[in-house]
């Protein structure tokens, strides 16, 4: 059975679930239950944790097939024969009007081919242009439809840049598109992607158009359209200018608004960990990295390695902090003898717990290993973290995590000690 109900506050593949299951109930022609769904989306204006529109993910949803530069080609003419039916027994359907329409919007894309201008054929741009005609028709005779969509002005926007519209033209549909619905962020995001270098625009111009539309609708709802527009531009796939010169702080009050209008989930918490990767904030990230656990986004961070490394750079960053303040604490006099009276609790009641230790951490023959510890006004742990990786972290740190050692110099207090791995 489709799964159109999934939790996307913790399912990294929640929304991936819900996409599935409307393609499942297109390929099994169940038109009535996608009209049912859909309407009822749009009518609503329901949306997802963490913001996502429902009535964006039933399209997408429904064009999955289409996305991409290699698609089969026996994809094409089943996937237009299934819409036509969908048509024929529901004329008045808006939402199989615009699926209509993306399927040209798509057809047309990979005739053209994702290179470069100079790289697309004769034959590639004609065909881009015949399909973009043949989809932007279907959108003007779906205006005199009795139900109105927002991803009607979203496809029509893609048309506009496929027909190389002139900017004033562009211009206006955008600004339809906004009193159709402010609050549909999409048409803000497809606007910014429009002003990258790649398609003409110059170094800041994302940035000065999300800071204005932003600015134009105000308070929380401002702040996540910001933010929203930056989890767009900003991506992994080929993102040189790091946050593009948007606002880290005002990305931070973004993130927040998230979860203030619409409720947390794991997905922005994956975009947000990517954006403070991007901007260098890694001690921002790391409670991100914590949270997210093995629940990474393949399309935030691409490629698994990609996301570990983030993630192992964020925790290193922080670790030689704390380690700096361990050294620091260490040289003064107090610090001095609190750090041997802590070697000797260590030597004296975990010496044996870690020789045990090592011995689950296979092909490893150390000398010592690194013990850096935070620790709580009562002696009690509060962190503790072992070096180098090879140390046997999984044995090892849940028994100092139940210890109480001497009573530090001060509440929150970073000492470090190096503990013999010999017997």
């Amino acid at each position: 059975m489709p799964d159109l109900n999934p939790n996307v506050s913790t399912d990294v593949h929640g929304i991936e679930k819900f996409e599935a299951g409307v393609l499942e109930l297109f390929q099994q022609e169940k038109f009535a239950e996608i009209e049912r769904i859909a309407n009822e989306a749009r009518s609503t204006k329901a949306r997802f944790p963490g913001g996502f529109w429902k009535i964006h993910l039933v399209y997408t949803g429904l064009f999955a097939p289409l996305k991409g530069t290699k698609v089969n080609a026996s994809v094409w003419p089943e996937y237009l024969a299934r819409v036509q039916r969908w048509i024929s027994q529901y004329p008045n359907s808006i939402t199989a009007r615009v699926t209509l329409a993306w399927f040209y919007n798509f057809y047309g894309w990979n005739a053209r081919g994702g290179g470069f201008a100079n790289t697309v054929t004769d034959e590639g741009w004609r065909l881009l242009a015949e399909r973009a005609a043949m989809g932007r028709k279907v959108l003007e005779e779906a205006q005199s439809l009795p139900t109105k969509c927002p991803e009607w002005f979203l496809v029509m926007m893609s048309f506009a840049r496929a027909e190389d519209w002139d900017e004033g033209q562009k211009k206006a549909l955008f600004e339809q598109a906004v009193a159709f619905d402010p609050d549909y962020y999409y048409y803000y995001r497809t606007q910014a992607e429009s002003l990258l270098p790649k398609w003409g625009g110059e170094k800041g111009d994302v940035a000065a158009f999300a800071g204005a539309m932003a600015d134009r609708i105000g308070g929380p709802k401002g702040d996540f359209l910001y933010y929203s527009i930056a989890t767009f531009i900003v991506c992994a796939c080929d993102n040189e200018d790091h946050l593009n010169g948007m606002s880290w702080p005002r990305l931070k009050r973004g993130f927040d608004a998230a979860d203030e209008l619409f409720g947390k989930s794991i997905y922005q918490s994956n975009k947000m960990a990517f954006l403070a990767y991007m901007a260098n904030d890694l001690e921002y990230a790391i409670p991100l990295f914590a949270q997210i656990g093995e629940n990474w986004d393949v399309e935030t961070w691409r490629e698994h390695d990609d996301f570990l490394d983030a993630k192992r750079r964020a925790n290193a960053s922080i670790v030689l902090r704390y380690y700096a303040e361990a050294t620091e604490n260490a040289k003064k006099p107090e610090g001095q003898a609190f750090t041997l009276a802590l070697s000797a609790a260590l030597t004296n009641n975990y010496h044996e717990k870690l020789m045990d230790c090592m011995k689950t951490t296979t092909e490893v023959d150390r000398r010592d290993v690194g013990v850096l510890l935070q620790l709580a006004k009562d002696g009690s742990v509060q962190q503790v973290i072992l070096a180098p990786y090879d140390a046997p972290i999984a044995c090892f740190r849940p028994q100092l995590e139940k210890a109480v050692f001497p009573t530090p110099p001060s509440a929150n207090y970073w000492a470090v000690v190096t503990m013999s791995a010999k017997k």
